[in-house]
This record gives C-alpha cells, sequence and structure tokens, in this order.
C-alpha cells in the first residue's frame, strides 16, 4: 500500500498527501517549496526532508531499537518505540522525561508527538499542524516578533522565544502566506520547553479568525 504521508507548502498553498516518489518527483520541478508530514514539527527544505525522512521515527520499517529516555538524571535504553513506551508507562510522572532517537538531540517527552500520543499525554484538545509565519506579541506593553511554527484551532506555538513564564498572557496578530487573512488573538502560555519552543492556548479568538484557521487546517486531512 503507498504511504502517503507528505504535505508540500507551495507559494502558501497546501497541497498533498504524497508518497516519497510524488515528493521527489515535486521537488524536481518545485526546488523552493517546503514539506512536511506527521511527526515533524516543522515545514522543511528538500535537503532537510531527505536527511530526516530516513530516520523518521513513525515509519513502520523504523521500529528497531533507536529510542532511549533520560529519567532523574540516568539514561535508560536502547528499546524499540514499542518497548519504550511500555516503560513509560510504568512512571507516574512525566514533567521532566526526555527522549532521543537514533543519538538524536534530547526533547521533552511531550513535545514528541509519537512518543506522546501513545502515552496519551497530548495537552492539545485540536490537531496541530505546521505553519510559515511570524506572530507580533504583546506582554506588558512591549512588542516582539516570533518565529510561528505550529497551528491548531485551540492555540500556537512559536520557535526561539524568549524567557516566558507559563501562565503569562499575550495577545497579538498572526502574519502568514499560508492564511487568506491576518489573525488576531489573545492567549496563554501554557508550554515552555527548554529548547525554546513556547505553547500557547487561545483565550480570544474572533469567528472569522476561527474560520480562517480552520480552513488552513483542514488541508492537511489525509
Amino acid at each position: 500500500m503507498t504511504n502517503k504521508k507528505w504535505f508540500f507548502n507551495i507559494s502558501g498553498q497546501v497541497t498533498g498527501p504524497f508518497d516519497d516518489k510524488e515528493s521527489e518527483d515535486l521537488f524536481s520541478t518545485q526546488s523552493e517549496a517546503f514539506i512536511w508530514g506527521r511527526g515533524f514539527s516543522e515545514w522543511m527544505k528538500p535537503e532537510e526532508w531527505r536527511v530526516k525522512k530516513s530516520g523518521d521515527p513513525t515509519a513502520p520499517e523504523n521500529e528497531e531499537p533507536f529510542w532511549k529516555f533520560r529519567y532523574q538524571g540516568q539514561t535508560h535504553g536502547v528499546f524499540t518505540l514499542t518497548n519504550m513506551v511500555d516503560e513509560l508507562s510504568k512512571l507516574k510522572d512525566f514533567d521532566n522525561i526526555d527522549v532521543s532517537y537514533s543519538e538524536g538531540p534530547w526533547r521533552e517527552v511531550f513535545t514528541v508527538d509519537t512518543v506522546a500520543d501513545k502515552l496519551g499525554l497530548s495537552r492539545r484538545a485540536h490537531r496541530r499542524v505546521p505553519i510559515l509565519g511570524t506572530s507580533t506579541i504583546e506582554i506588558d506593553g512591549a512588542e516582539m516578533d516570533l518565529k510561528t511554527i505550529t497551528i491548531s484551532e485551540g492555540g500556537l506555538g512559536f520557535s526561539n522565544g524568549p524567557q516566558i513564564k507559563v501562565g503569562t498572557k499575550i495577545k497579538g496578530t498572526l502574519k502568514s502566506a499560508n492564511l487568506f487573512s491576518d489573525v488576531s488573538f489573545g492567549g496563554d502560555v501554557v508550554y515552555v520547553g527548554r529548547d525554546g519552543y513556547i505553547g500557547v492556548k487561545f483565550n480570544q479568538l474572533q469567528h472569522e479568525a476561527l474560520n480562517t484557521i480552520v480552513e488552513y487546517v483542514s488541508k492537511f486531512k489525509d
């Protein structure tokens, strides 16, 4: 069965899903396109995609003992994904657990969808998808621009953000070629990762803005 899992972002328009061969064919004519698939955090350029997909932890053929986790200062593994999830499910506290795949960087378990979903740890009520955009946000009267890499009907995700505490209230406007109009929002910071990722949950969103997000997210049905 063909494994169609890749979506393309070409001049702000999302198409897909495609399999590996179809994706390579598209890149031959659309070298400036971006690509994304489930299990990855944001849109990728062709070179980055070719490297990362060879070590895609969500691929069935990669059910190999390449996973490790770090808990209370001790490293455990190496495991298959299934065996690591079994071990992690025995623990009660997931706040200080990091996981690593195939000698990759350590990441907090909540930020690795492949693992978090299997453990039932997802903190999102809505499907999260990648986006290319910039949010101009205001915190305590100060404005700053943050690279916006994920979006859902429930909130946004920023990368390489400043030191913001969980619980901080923000308001801002997202601009993206992926959306047919700007999105103004209010939100609460609900997650701050050690890698600089910031998760924001909407607490204020106009109906028109929600419709804009829903239309974009719906393009990722597979």
